[in-house]
């Protein structure tokens, strides 16, 4: 699997998940043919989001996240932070 495959099958996963109200600013940029950086704010209808930083590597033909950044607020209180 090569990173433009892996964030083709991420963007097609978030829009076919109906919890999922919409992306906001997706960067999905490849450093080579397999690895890349994936960073976006997913807005759910509950009002809540989730900001995701993710340096993904396919070579091995899986997704190996190699670092990544998660946030989760939900009422303008953050429930979890994960680096």
């Amino acid at each position: 699997m090569d990173i433009f495959e892996y964030f083709k099958s991420l963007r097609r996963s978030i829009q076919q998940n109906h919890a999922i109200g919409f992306l906001q600013d997706p960067v999905m940029q490849a450093f080579d043919d397999h690895r890349g950086l994936f960073r976006a704010r997913v807005f759910f209808w509950d009002g809540s989001c989730l900001t995701v930083d993710e340096i993904v590597d396919t070579q091995a033909g899986y997704p190996d996240i190699l670092s990544y950044s998660y946030t989760y607020v939900r009422d303008n209180k953050h429930l979890f932070r994960s680096l």
